[in-house]
């Protein structure tokens, strides 16, 4: 490879990890320290789901001025009914607080409180179930844009309960993408090249070249995430970001799963349940991936499904359970540690998901407490001294994985003093787990 083309790769690396390393770094502030990021800051607090209300699926995307909305939805197990506040940040591209004030991005209250709530029914683990839909009769959105949705302790506003990110864009440019097998050869067998194209049709862009901010997220994953892509070539209304080292991503493998839908039976990946006081699920042992040729499982790139599927009611009917992970290897990892990662851990690393190494059984062994439902999940490695996450050094690298991609297109223009989101492509998937 030549001192260019590792000079390339580098630029491309570096802009992936630029936000992991904010992120991380702001591991070692203040807990209850307001983050721009999907993150719960109470213990009681479980089972946090943002998302498009058509879907239980579906990312927190919604048109500017159209007719969808976002739900959240997230449990308690406190187990009684406590008031909490919300309200939302404008940010920019890089998530970042806008400069803009909140009656400009706001209609109706600035601040309010959740309304509805419901306690459970029928499960061993009590809690009390709160949902609020976005935008709601007291608030609505002016702005395209990134925001964080802000949900607090109404009584003790600085006590910050759960933080969640989510946007709102505007149709005005169009997105093509190609994920392919890499044009690089040294890459061919373990990353995936993405490609795309911008459409810019009769939006107005004074300097292609300077005018959008781009990102590229993998699988939802906010830590695996492109920044600062500029177009490669300009043909007219067409911006092509057609690259072979600056737009590579690992492509991982496909996601382990496991099925608690009913837990009276041994669904997919359930080895054996047990009872101590609530429901004790043992995941079927798990393995070291890097060995052996790729394998494609249909999965849902990281993401969980609720449900109990002998209940009317998946949010309030659905029990939760204790998971216990066992991961099979020849020697402990002494370079960095082990975490269950997924969905079922918003994406987050914490001590809780944190897998253990035992000496005399050769495995990492774990625990989650776990709301009935289908889910995804991998094991990654946090390098010692390093700010990212390794999804490849457990669970191997192959360039066919099924992987989610989604763009986001931001401009701001002359006089603005916030990003718009004026073009985004993203997957959704069918209601079927």
């Amino acid at each position: 490879m030549s001192v260019s083309h590792k000079r390339q790769l580098l630029i491309g690396l570096l802009l992936v990890f630029t936000s992991l390393q904010i992120s991380f770094a702001q591991d070692y502030y203040d807990e209850n320290m307001l983050r721009f990021e999907d993150r719960i800051y109470v213990n009681s607090i479980e089972t946090v789901l943002f998302t498009n209300a058509a879907s239980p699926l579906a990312p927190p995307i919604m048109m500017l001025g159209g007719n969808e909305r976002l739900t959240l939805r997230f449990d308690d197990f406190a187990a009684d009914r406590h008031d909490y506040g919300y309200t939302v940040i404008h940010c920019d591209a890089w998530w970042n607080a806008s400069d803009v004030d909140k009656q400009e991005y706001i209609s109706g209250f600035q601040d309010n409180f959740i309304r509805d709530y419901s306690f459970s029914l029928n499960t061993y683990k009590p809690f009390t179930h709160y949902s609020l839909n976005i935008p709601n009769d007291d608030m609505g959105l002016l702005l395209s844009g990134n925001y964080l949705l802000v949900v607090y302790d109404y009584d003790n506003p600085d006590d910050i309960v759960l933080t969640r990110r989510f946007m709102v864009f505007e149709r005005k440019v169009s997105i093509t993408k190609d994920i392919k097998r890499p044009t690089v050869v040294d890459y061919r067998e373990t990353h995936q090249e993405v490609d795309f194209k911008i459409y810019t049709g009769s939006y107005r862009v004074d300097d292609p070249f300077e005018a959008f901010k781009v990102v590229v997220i993998q699988n939802r994953n906010w830590r695996s995430v492109l920044y600062g892509l500029q177009p490669r070539f300009v043909n007219g209304s067409e911006l092509s970001y057609d690259y072979e080292y600056e737009n590579l991503f690992p492509g991982g493998n496909e996601y382990r799963y496991f099925d608690t839908k009913d837990l009276t039976l041994l669904l997919q990946r359930v080895a054996r349940i047990e009872w101590d006081s609530i429901y004790q699920v043992y995941v079927m042992q798990d393995f070291d991936r890097t060995i052996g040729q790729y394998s494609f499982m249909e999965d849902i790139n990281g993401l969980r499904y609720i449900r109990n599927q002998r209940a009317r009611d998946n949010m309030t009917e659905a029990d939760y359970a204790k998971v216990f992970f066992r991961l099979n290897m020849d020697e402990e990892i002494t370079t960095g540690k082990v975490y269950v990662f997924g969905a079922l851990t918003d994406f987050n690393i914490s001590s809780k998901s944190e897998m253990i190494w035992d000496e005399s059984r050769k495995a990492y062994f774990g625990e989650l407490t776990l709301k009935q439902g289908y889910y995804n999940y991998e094991y990654v490695v946090v390098p010692d001294g390093v700010p990212y996450t390794d999804r490849t050094q457990i669970e191997g690298t192959h360039w066919e994985t099924k992987n989610e991609y989604m763009i986001l297109v931001y401009n701001r223009e002359v006089g603005l003093r916030y990003d718009r989101l004026i073009g985004v492509s993203y997957q959704n998937y069918e209601q079927r787990w």
